[in-house]
């Protein structure tokens, strides 16, 4: 995964998580998690519910965002998460990235 945040590009392995469906509630944007240190810019915070628990995540706007393999996405946030649990992941990908447009 590609993306440019604030004018600094970004690269990252991502995992992806079938589980994933987190989503803005209005806008309906996909959501990534990533837990690599990110420019706090165009900071928002969307809730979540997850396996008995919920709350608010901290995300971010890329300007931009290319899935190898499948391309470029626009509607999409990076959430700030502290740890992924992946060995060699940086992110948890949403299911729905992987969709056609």
């Amino acid at each position: 995964v590609l993306f440019r945040s604030h004018k600094n590009k970004y690269s990252l392995k991502g995992f992806l998580d079938t589980g994933n469906q987190l989503k803005t509630p209005i806008t309906n944007k996909s959501v990534i998690l990533v837990d690599i240190e990110l420019p706090k810019v165009n900071t928002l915070y969307i809730p979540y519910k997850a396996l008995n628990t919920e709350g608010v995540i901290e995300c971010i706007k890329p300007d931009k965002i290319y899935i190898k393999g499948v391309g470029e996405r626009k509607k999409v946030l990076i959430g700030l998460i502290d740890e992924i649990g992946i060995e060699g992941s940086d992110g948890i990908l949403n299911q729905s990235l992987l969709e056609r447009i």
